[in-house]
């Protein structure tokens, strides 16, 4: 308190006088200035309200009451305030202090000025004091409301918008109801699609109408489009308006699209929205002709202005342009080029029609010239490697990875599959990718790199999850190529249609770039590869023998990996054990029967020779399988692993024929039988009186049921 009084004390009588008085809280700054009127002049006095300041209708006014007495108790004044401040506009105003005013509540702020006829008052709500933020979203509601209202076709678009609603939900309306729904949309519509298409909420309403209309009406939305697919072409929304047109229209419809795109492909690749929609129609929709036609425009101005006209001799190869105007080369290739280069360097890379051009490119340049050198440290340039991943995975830009891998030199190669080290089982899965892998399993040199990354991605450095990655891509239609190559080679079972002609161009492509034997490069990559494909064979061959592409998998890894088999034969072995006449016995599959086969054979078939390619040194397993069947020897010859019995007594090397032969003898009725009309024939003819009309198993239409046991047959041929 002591305190307290010396501050009033300092202050002087004027202070003192309302030391007792509660001064109200308040925030911000509002005791910093306080500038008040002049007084207001005597009621005779002659100036008017508006000289001195102040007029009836001044917001002010209610602040200023010097004609009212004030008690000692009232609010605090504004001679309180300017004393403590000390200064008002700089000055001692001596008159502000004899005159008294009373201060305004603090939740009551002066209300706002005057707006001009042209403020924006009314695009927004007026705010005063007492207004709850409820009453302010209703006004603004409100507004909004009559801003719609006032558009054209407004309300056509609302009606629209609430059919919709009921529209899109698919499994919640009738047929009946829908064709209605349907029938009342494109009332509202018709004539008026174009106020709808380029609004980002009415453009779904289209959409909606042209997924559920028939051909005729959606032709009908075609033909009034027409002149505008360009620019829906580069709307953030309407471009999805397009892509229902052409997905649910026909050809006619595609006919109407796809032509406005002419000679502007090269502005609409540049474009963020309708370079997507133009690589989805280049890829999917349009036909050749008109697929020619787009990327002709690549090639330079002089093709974009000829873009449209109509001719059936436009062609896209760039090798037939070139050949008929050589002239042309130099402004073609360096068009092609920066179009390129612009589109790399902005990371726009997962074009197909980019591709396209970048392997009409790469097809035309000249072997040893610095545009090659320029054109693979284009394709090094990516950091992140996006380049090079993307083009991967389609036809074209496969072509151009694996033309760089064989024409490159090895750095270049390492650089490009350090691109793909994190995406190994990707591409062996892809029906573009998976060509790549073989590429480097081909071209590659350094056999220590490829194993470290192409067969550690494929199937991993984790012993636990090693087996399973093999598993499953041995059973898989893509995967085992990659998988299988190397211990296989180029045998037709397995390649894919198209495998060999790319094989055949890089080993032209490799001449001058490769050093190493392939002979040598495969030993090498099958050391790495081998262990892994054996453990498999070592842990799932009972997996492995039930399926086709299993027991390939058996044939092709025991027969062409190196290094330690015996474990591997000893349980493809076991899985003979048992009668053959048991329900789900190895013999009863064709494929498993196969598989031993041809490991009893010592090697695979070869159809242009007519002979079988036979190991050095041999497997052996004749002698392990016979221990096996040996007790049900006439089971095997009776069944349809017949040829397995035919396979051990042509084996070469194979010390047990004569035992075999006499258990031949002994029973050669029964093999008779079987060779005549039994085995096969007898459970046909059993499935059939249980009502499976099938032919059998491994049978196919045409065939003779009554012509039997082809193995036990030729068995007979070789007791004579």
């Amino acid at each position: 308190m002591a305190g307290t009084k010396r501050k009033l004390s300092s202050k002087g009588a004027q202070g003192a006088k309302n030391e007792n008085v509660k001064k109200p809280k308040t925030k911000g700054t509002l005791h910093a200035k306080v500038e008040l009127p002049a007084p207001q002049a005597p009621e005779d006095s002659d100036e008017s309200g508006d000289e001195s300041g102040f007029d009836s209708d001044d917001p002010w006014e209610g602040l200023v009451g010097s004609e009212t007495p004030r008690s000692a108790t009232d609010s605090l004044d504004v001679s309180d305030t300017v004393q403590k401040n000390g200064v008002m506009n700089g000055k001692t105003t001596k008159a502000a202090n004899e005159t008294k005013k009373k201060a305004a509540p603090p939740t009551q702020p002066p209300s706002k000025p005057k707006q001009s006829a042209k403020s924006d008052a009314e695009d927004e709500p007026v705010v005063t004091a007492g207004t709850s933020s409820r009453e302010i979203h209703a006004k603004q509601k409100v507004l909004r409301q009559e801003r719609k209202a006032a558009k054209p076709n407004s309300s056509g678009v609302e009606r629209s918008k609430k059919l919709w609603e009921r529209l899109r939900r698919k499994s919640h309306v009738p047929a009946d109801e829908r064709k209605q729904l349907v029938k009342e949309l494109f009332e509202i519509i018709t004539g008026h699609v174009k106020s709808f298409v380029f609004k980002h909420d009415a453009v779904r309403v289209v959409q909606t109408a042209i997924k559920y209309s028939n051909q005729e009406q959606r032709k009908a939305i075609a033909r009034e489009l027409q002149g505008s697919y360009l620019s829906l072409a580069t709307g953030r929304y309407a471009k999805f308006l397009i892509g229902k047109l052409l997905v649910h229209g026909d050809r006619e419809i595609r006919d109407m699209i796809i032509p406005e795109f002419y000679a502007h492909v090269r502005n609409l690749m540049r474009h963020p929205e309708a370079a997507w929609l133009l690589d989805d129609v280049y890829r999917g929709v349009a036909n050749s002709k008109q697929k020619s036609r787009l990327l002709r425009e690549w090639y330079g101005g002089e093709f974009a202005a000829l873009g449209g006209v109509d001719s059936d001799d436009q062609t896209s190869k760039l090798s037939e342009i070139l050949e008929l105007s050589p002239e042309k080369r130099l402004p073609i290739m360096r068009s092609l080029h920066e179009t390129i280069n612009r589109m790399v360097q902005k990371k726009t890379t997962a074009f197909t029609m980019l591709h396209d051009a970048m392997f009409e490119y790469f097809s035309n340049i000249k072997r040893g010239s610095d545009e090659l050198t320029e054109f693979i440290e284009l394709l090094k340039s990516d950091e992140d490697g996006d380049l090079l991943k993307n083009l991967a995975f389609t036809k074209s830009g496969s072509k151009v990875v694996r033309r760089a891998l064989a024409l490159g030199t090895a750095k270049d190669r390492k650089a490009i599959m350090r691109a793909y080290k994190d995406i190994i089982q990707l591409l062996a899965y892809d029906i573009n990718g998976h060509t790549v892998l073989l590429t480097i399993f081909e071209v590659v040199d350094d056999t220590v790199l490829v194993g470290k990354v192409v067969i550690a991605g494929l199937i991993g450095n984790d012993p636990e999850s090693q087996e399973d990655r093999v598993l499953k891509a041995a059973t898989n239609r893509i995967a085992r190529v990659a998988l299988l190559y190397l211990p296989a080679g180029r045998v037709k079972p397995l390649l894919l249609p198209g495998d060999a002609p790319l094989l055949e161009e890089m080993d032209e492509a490799r001449t001058e770039t490769s050093r190493k034997e392939p002979k040598t490069r495969r030993e090498e990559l099958l050391k790495t590869f081998s262990p892994s494909l054996l453990k498999a064979v070592e842990e799932h061959a009972d997996i492995l023998c039930q399926t086709s592409f299993g027991s390939r998998y058996i044939a092709y890894v025991l027969l062409g990996c190196t290094g330690d088999k015996a474990r591997a034969l000893e349980t493809v072995a076991d899985q003979a054990q048992g009668d053959p006449s048991d329900e789900g016995h190895v013999s009863s599959n064709p494929d498993a029967a196969r598989m031993l086969k041809t490991l009893v054979q010592e090697g695979q078939f070869n159809a242009e020779t007519g002979k079988i390619e036979t190991l050095d040194p041999p497997l052996g397993f004749h002698h392990l399988l016979y221990q096996r069947i040996k007790p049900h020897i006439m089971g095997w010859a009776t069944s349809l692993g017949s040829f397995v019995v035919v396979a051990l007594l042509e084996a070469p090397g194979f010390t047990k024929r004569k035992e075999v032969v006499q258990s031949l003898k002994k029973h050669r009725k029964r093999l008779e039988k079987a060779a005549n009309n039994g085995g096969v024939a007898a459970k046909t003819a059993k499935a059939k009186e249980n009502g499976d009309h099938t032919e059998g198993p491994r049978a196919s239409k045409g065939k003779n049921e009554n012509a039997g046991n082809r193995g036990a047959q030729i068995l007979l041929e070789k007791l004579i």
